[in-house]
This record gives C-alpha cells, structure tokens and sequence, in this order.
C-alpha cells in the first residue's frame, strides 16, 4: 500500500511567496456626520433666516429685520434647542427625525445613473466623559468659536460707531450664516466614532490657556512698570534741561537781579540739578534696572528653553548632546587671554595703580557732591532767612504786622534749625574727606 502511495504523482509544494495579494482593500474608511432632518433644519433656517434680513436690512426696511430677528432670536431657537436635547438619546419615537441621513438620497440617485458614490462611515459615539471634570474642557474647538465670536463682535462694532451702515450688515451676514453655518457642522466631527481630529476636540486646553493668561499678566505689569520708570527718569531729565539750556524768552519787569541774588540761582541750579539727577533720574533708572531684571529672570528660562527647541528642530551640530546650553556658550565665546588672567608683576603694578586712581577719583568726586548738597542746602535757608527778614521793613498795621512777625519768626526759627543741620553736614563731609591724612574716619577713632 505504501508503495501505491509512493508511486502517485505529488503536487509540487506551495510557497509563501506564490500567494496572490488579496484584493481587499484594507484602508480605514473616513467619517463624516450625517445629514439629519434636524441638522438640515438648522442649517436651511440659519441661512434663509439670516439672508432674508441682510436683503431687508439692504432696502432700508425697519419692520422686516426686525420681525425676522425676533422670530429667529426666540421661536426659532427655542424650538430648535429644545429638539436637541433629544439628538443623542436612545429609544426614541422620533428617531427618523436624528437618525436618518439625508445624504442617502442623493447617493442612492447618483448609483443608479451608474456614478460612483463617495464610501464613509457616519456611526457616531457618546461624547460624555465617564468622569466629568469640575469645569467642562478647554478644547480647541471651543477656543475658535469664542475667537472667532469675538473677533466678527469688534469688527461690527467698530464699524457701528464710526457711522457705517452696510459693512455692519455684511459682517453680521458673513458671520451669521457662513461663519456659525460651517462653525456648526465643523463641531459635528467632535462625534466622530473615530476621533477626528482629537486636538481640537480631545485635548483640554484649560491648563495651558491659564499659563499663558499668567504669563500675559506678568509681562503686562512689568511693561507697565517699565513705562512708568522710565516716564520718571524722562521729567526729571526734562526738567534738568529746560533749568540749564534754556532761558527767559522775554526780558524781567523790574530792576536787574544783584549779584547776590545771581549767586543764590546758580546755587539753587547746582543743588536742584544733584538732587534731580541723583534722586529723580537715579531712582528712575534703578527702578528700570529692577524692572528689566525681575522680566529677565523669567524670560531668559523660557528664551533658553525655546533655543533648545530650535536646534532640536534645525538640527544644529554645534555642540555635543548633554552639552548644558551656559557651557556651550562659554566654550563658544573667544577666550580671555592668559595675561590678563595671570598678568606679570609689571602690569599687575600698572592695574594697582589704575585702581587706585580710581578709587580717589570716586572718592573725591562723591564727597563733593556731598559738600556741594550740604553746603548749598544751608545758604538757600540763609537767603530764605534774609529774604524774609527784608520783608519786615514794609510798612504794616494792625493784624497784618502781627501776622507776619509771627509767621517770620516761626519759619525763620525752623529755617534756624535747617541752616545748623546743613552746616552740620557740611563740616561732617569735610571731615570725612580729610580723615585719612590724620588716621582716623569719622566717628571712630
């Protein structure tokens, strides 16, 4: 018997590669929404509604835009919200009303004059979240509504206000029904069995969106805080130079001034200036230097962070991965020059010596400018004690004369007081400059 079988003729074996691709074809399907009875009942009523108001509104009529507005505004979506509450529902008598696609029609009619009809899914999926957050999700999708909401809101607005008739129309039809139109059956993918497009329907924004508000916040004040540090430091420069680059444009009423009196302006001039710029200008610009430094300490993070981005993005070859982007920058930046590093005895005397010509210069230039603050405090006061002391010399009776003693010698007992402290200061910056030819510093010994 086995050799019956050895002797039949055998088939030659089947290899895998002999077998012919199959001709199914495996592509997912796309998906689109269906055409339902109700979503073809808000799209028709969006756009007869809001073209027939924009033709109204176009001829001048009152009664019609209005009346077309109110029934839209109030009937139509009222009727309209309350039937899509039954949308998504289940065991419904009206399901033919939310179920049955329109479009099957038309492919039904183009099949049977042998054209070929488009294949895609429409089966749709619950779009409840099993754990309901505590506010609803940020999508992208609910960011473009409000976008875009707004955005046609300002522009009809604006041109409102600035008198137009015709472009306010035109936009409110543009966003009425194109806009809302394409916005509406765009936000029907959010349904999509197959999430379509899931970064503007998935992903919850919220988080980012509070980061970015935070970060607008941030820069805003501190921008604020700039503008405002800076418009400082600009009256105070402003007020130094309209006091020494200009003069009176008209000549004085009255006798010249005396030389005392020219004395005292140029004196008031030096202090006022010091003051200005040491207190108003210095002030300004150490607030502007805090300012940018709170920004940068935030901003050179993000601004290293989106570098490294980038030369992920680009490709750059510059450096070894691992690399920390402050060590690539000091490897990249031209290195110091051994000498100065380490410089000979020689220069090391020439940096000693500019060291300390400078250490006098800041010395000497700081106390006087001290000298010249305390010193010039006391002579305003001095002239302020003469000046009002000449005024007693006119001639006055009764409750005036008791007034102005008794104004004079109160001030002139406080300008007293001022005129000692300024001199105080004045013998104490003296004492401090000349302090190390005897060996001691102020207040010690």
């Amino acid at each position: 018997m086995y050799a019956d079988v050895e002797g039949l003729h055998s088939e030659p074996p089947i290899e895998l590669d002999d077998i012919p691709p199959t001709t199914v074809d495996s592509s997912v399907l796309s998906w689109h929404p269906k055409l339902t009875p109700y979503r073809l009942c808000v799209l028709s009523l969006t756009i007869s509604l809001g073209t027939a108001k924009a033709i109204a509104t176009y001829r001048n009529e009152s009664v019609v835009p209005i009346t077309i507005e109110w029934f839209s505004g109030v009937v139509v979506f009222l009727v309209l919200y309350v039937s899509g509450n039954y949308e998504y529902e289940t065991n419904r008598k009206t399901s033919w009303f939310f179920d049955y696609d329109c479009m099957n029609f038309i492919w039904r009619t183009l099949r049977r004059y042998s054209l070929r009809a488009p294949n895609y899914r429409t089966d749709e999926r619950s779009v409840e979240r099993l754990i309901k957050p505590l506010h609803p999700p940020v999508t992208g999708y609910r960011i473009l509504v409000t976008f875009t909401a707004f955005c046609f809101g300002m522009v009809k607005s604006s041109l409102s206000y600035r008198g137009l008739s015709t472009a306010p129309t035109t936009i409110e039809w543009i966003f009425g029904v194109v806009v809302t139109s394409s916005l509406y059956w765009f936000g029907l993918y959010e349904a999509s069995s197959t999430e379509v497009l899931p970064s503007m329907f998935e992903i919850d924004y919220s988080r980012p969106l509070f980061e970015g508000g935070v970060a607008v916040t941030f820069m805003t004040g501190h921008i604020l805080a700039l503008i405002i540090t800076v418009g400082w430091t600009y009256l105070w420069y402003s007020g130094l130079v309209a006091l020494w680059g200009g003069g009176s444009t008209s000549p004085k009423e009255g006798p010249p001034p005396t030389q005392y009196e020219r004395f005292f302006e140029i004196v008031f001039s030096i202090v006022w200036s010091i003051m200005g710029a040491g207190m108003g200008m210095g002030t300004g610009i150490a607030g502007s230097c805090v300012v940018l430094w709170s920004m940068g300490r935030t901003v050179v993070p993000l601004v290293v962070s989106a570098t490294e981005k980038v030369k992920m993005i680009i490709g750059l070859q510059d450096r070894d991965d691992g690399m920390d982007i402050y060590t690539w920058l000091r490897s990249a930046v031209p290195e110091v020059p051994e000498a100065i590093v380490h410089p000979s005895p020689a220069l090391s005397l020439i940096y000693d010596g500019l060291v300390f010509v400078l250490l006098i210069l800041g010395y000497t230039t700081g106390h006087a400018l001290a000298f010249i603050l305390a010193f010039g405090w006391t002579l305003l006061w001095v002239f302020g004690i003469i000046e009002v002391w000449k005024s007693f010399s006119e001639p006055s009776q009764g409750i005036n004369m008791l007034f102005t003693w008794g104004f004079g010698l109160l001030w002139s007992i406080g300008a007293c007081i001022a005129t000692v402290i300024g001199t105080f200061g004045s013998l104490a910056v003296l004492w401090s400059f000349f302090s190390p030819l005897t060996g001691r510093v102020w207040l010690t010994s």
